[in-house]
């Protein structure tokens, strides 16, 4: 299951983005070890952004419904990364966040 970016709506596997070895690992191998003084993957959490848009310098203007779910599922669910990426997997079944 994926977490979606709430900036740009890039997915990301839930493993890469809480596991020991996946977004802040990578991150220390850039030369990236913070971002806004937090590890990678806390700033992802938080709603910053992701690499994909540098970290919500490169995201679109307006947030898409994708977006604004992920943003709630967040608010709601806190660090339960895996509560949201089910929750995302349940509108996505739904067909709630098609963009029209």
């Amino acid at each position: 299951m994926d977490l979606y970016c709430q900036k740009c709506d890039e997915p990301w596997e839930v493993y890469y983005v809480g596991g020991s070895n996946g977004m802040n690992e990578d991150a220390k191998e850039d030369g990236n070890e913070t971002v806004n003084g937090m590890k990678p993957s806390e700033a992802f959490k938080a709603g910053i952004g992701c690499p994909s848009c540098d970290w919500g310098k490169n995201a679109p203007k307006q947030q898409s419904m994708r977006g604004l779910a992920s943003s709630v599922c967040a608010d709601l669910l806190g660090d339960d990364i895996d509560g949201i990426a089910s929750m995302m997997d349940d509108f996505e079944w739904a067909g709630m966040l098609e963009d029209e």
